[in-house]
């Protein structure tokens, strides 16, 4: 019997792969196209523009990052702040402009590992005190408030926290972002009740069990806490 399995992986050359389609598109719609795809860009040669494409607006690309978790749109919103200051969009710059940020709003920036904008990397790590500092910043500070809390999904009802806390007490009272590797489980967000918003964090590494069993822990601990609020 034929097994039949999907491995995935990191794009070796986005810019090529992106040639290749527009290609293959072109010659579909009846387009010759003489030369190979390349990601080489030749400085010297006359250029004409033939179609403009504009992004959606930030707030929404945000959304769909938080929503679903989504890596690749992270990372490239991570290297985006670096060109706030910077004219090449590297990791390092987009940290130090990260770093310099939450510094500036008296966040406990110690706390704070970062080696990549999507959270892949083993080698990042964050506090959960961090985390409650700056959801709490968001919440009572920030200019983006109501965009940034709109961009997080709904425990119970959308996203990533589609299944969490489903057909209990705090179904639709929690919007947090989750947070999954191996062996580790995270949710950091806030739980309303009574007219008030809590902020929390909850991150478990190394857990002694499956990820299913992790994540009935915390919903179990939230609950609890949130029975025991007045």
């Amino acid at each position: 019997k034929r097994l039949e399995f999907i491995v995935k992986g990191d794009i070796p050359n986005p810019g090529l792969l992106l040639a290749e389609h527009l290609q293959n598109k072109l010659n579909e719609s009846g387009v010759t196209v003489s030369e190979l795809p390349t990601d080489i860009v030749l400085k010297k040669t006359e250029r004409k523009l033939i179609y403009t494409y504009n992004s959606p607006k930030l707030k929404d690309i945000i959304t769909q990052t938080n929503f679903h978790s989504i890596n690749a749109y992270a990372e490239e919103i991570f290297r985006y702040l670096a060109l706030n200051n910077h004219k090449v969009a590297t990791s390092k710059e987009a940290i130090t402009e990260i770093r310099s940020f939450w510094k500036s709003k008296n966040l406990p920036i110690d706390q704070l590992f970062m080696y990549d904008g999507c959270g892949l990397s083993p080698l990042d790590a964050i506090s959960a005190n961090f985390l409650v500092e700056l959801l709490n910043y968001m919440q009572t500070k920030s200019l983006n408030k109501e965009e940034f809390f709109n961009s997080l999904p709904v425990s119970g009802e959308s996203g990533t926290l589609k299944n969490f806390l489903k057909n209990t007490a705090l179904q639709g009272k929690v919007h947090a972002k989750s947070g999954t590797i191996s062996g580790m489980k995270s949710y950091a967000g806030y739980l309303k009740k009574n007219n008030k918003t809590y902020v929390f964090a909850v991150l478990v590494n190394h857990a002694n069990g499956s990820s299913k069993a992790v994540t009935a822990k915390i919903e179990n601990f939230l609950l609890n806490v949130a029975s025991s609020k007045n």
